[in-house]
């Protein structure tokens, strides 16, 4: 019954709401509005002096009224403190920058507790769901913005394999990184989860960047107890790189992105299945064989389609990714998505937009052949992963210039990829306050 209630009260928001902003007012409001406001007029002379100060609540109420192992209902939350310096206006260095962002985690996520699915229904569920600093960079910019330096301590998925459109949708296969990153990328954090790194980039023509880096490897930087751990300590460094066309395309200048990227780790990584004598662990018992050093890629595409009047930032827009992991180490072999998000006009309201995607994620077949293996000595075993896949849509109302109301449903199909636990539908609403 409780959980009943809960969702009687998500979807009685959602339909409350409805009216409401379906009728608010069309006119376009100014985008970089906060709640509050201008703090008489603080805000304004801090940015005149080039520094900028956001802070952000966020929140991902979701439940599964059908399918998986439950029925339950789960909020989690993550409220941001964002800091950026330009170091020119401020001290006089010119193309310097410099960035600093605090983060705190709390909530429980609907695919741990019931659904048993393997990519979060929630983003914003994971990376330790606990207060940590998430950035402390410096940055120089040099020849008129056309090349950049970072250095410090930031997530490396900042700024490597991004889809603009990713966050779009609340399940964390999607946002922040394309389905699969994570997972292949075998230590490459994403925010809020930062480690010591530096990279460059370079536009080699004027559409047409390069992109590398260096950073530390440590299994430990999303652990609770590590929010404000700023180790050195490293089991080896992952160098991702990347290269990219931004094109504008055709009469109305259509903006698009078109990368080619990947990473290499020299950190000792676990194999799936065989043992340190190349013996199948599940028989002998035996510790994993380790791997090093591994890679993986990606390639990724958006495109504006079409717009609704020249200059204008209101049409439709598509999205695809492709990516391979080590087989020997990555769970997940290969992973696909694809999507299209239309924006700045459905229902004439500027400031909405609509999103649909389908994702999914086939597992490595040498786990397949480490949990087949496993069955035979264990006979309660979980059941063997083929794949998993998502479908979402969303629609987000930006009930105010401060405030965005984005419910959403997804279907998840096979979840965790065994084919034991039944389909499931989640539906879910997220909520961002900017202050």
């Amino acid at each position: 019954m409780r959980e009943l209630l809960k969702y009687i009260w998500l979807l009685s928001a959602t339909l409350l709401l409805w009216p409401v902003l379906a009728h608010a007012d069309d006119q376009p409001k100014p985008v970089d509005q906060r709640l509050t406001q201008d703090w008489g007029g603080l805000r304004t002379s801090l940015e005149d002096k080039g520094v900028k100060v956001m802070a952000q609540y966020q929140s991902e109420t979701a439940g599964n009224p059908v399918g998986g192992e439950k029925q339950a209902v789960r909020y989690t939350q993550q409220i941001v403190l964002f800091l950026t310096a330009d170091l020119d206006r401020l001290i006089g260095v010119k193309g310097g920058s410099f960035r600093f962002a605090i983060e705190d985690r709390k909530g429980k996520s609907p695919s741990n507790d019931a659904v048993g699915n393997y990519f979060s229904v929630e983003q914003l569920y994971g990376a330790g769901m606990n207060f940590r600093l998430s950035e402390m960079s410096y940055q120089q910019d040099f020849n008129d913005g056309r090349g950049e330096l970072q250095a410090g301590w930031f997530p490396l998925g900042n700024n490597f394999a991004l889809n603009p459109y990713g966050c779009y949708f609340q399940n964390n296969g999607i946002c922040d990184k394309p389905i699969g990153i994570t997972q292949v990328s075998q230590g490459a954090h994403n925010f809020p989860v930062a480690q010591w790194g530096a990279r460059a980039k370079v536009y080699v023509a004027k559409d047409i960047y390069v992109t590398g880096g260096v950073f530390q490897v440590n299994p430990h930087l999303s652990d609770p107890d590590h929010g404000f751990n700023l180790s050195f300590s490293s089991t080896g460094v992952i160098m991702p790189y990347e290269i990219a066309w931004t094109p504008k395309l055709g009469r109305d200048e259509l903006p698009g992105e078109y990368k080619v990227g990947g990473f290499y780790n020299t950190a000792p990584v676990s194999d799936l299945r065989l043992d340190i004598n190349r013996q199948p662990v599940a028989v002998t018992g035996q510790p994993f064989l380790q791997h090093s050093p591994v890679s993986s890629y990606y390639v990724m595409a958006n495109q504006m389609l079409f717009r609704e009047s020249p200059g204008s930032k209101r049409g439709l827009a598509v999205f695809a990714t492709y990516v391979w992991g080590d087989p020997k180490v990555s769970q997940l072999a290969k992973a696909w998505e694809f999507g299209a998000v239309y924006q700045r006009g459905p229902f004439h309201r500027d400031e909405d937009y609509i999103g649909v995607v389908i994702a999914s994620g086939s597992f490595s077949r040498r786990l397949r052949q480490y949990e087949m293996e496993l069955a035979t000595v264990m006979p309660n075993a979980p059941g063997v992963q083929t794949s998993e896949k998502i479908v979402e849509i969303d629609y987000n109302f930006q009930a105010a210039p401060w405030l965005a109301l984005r419910p959403g449903a997804q279907y998840i199909v096979r979840p965790f990829g065994t084919g034991d636990i039944p389909d499931a539908v989640i539906l879910g609403l997220d909520v961002t306050v900017n202050f």
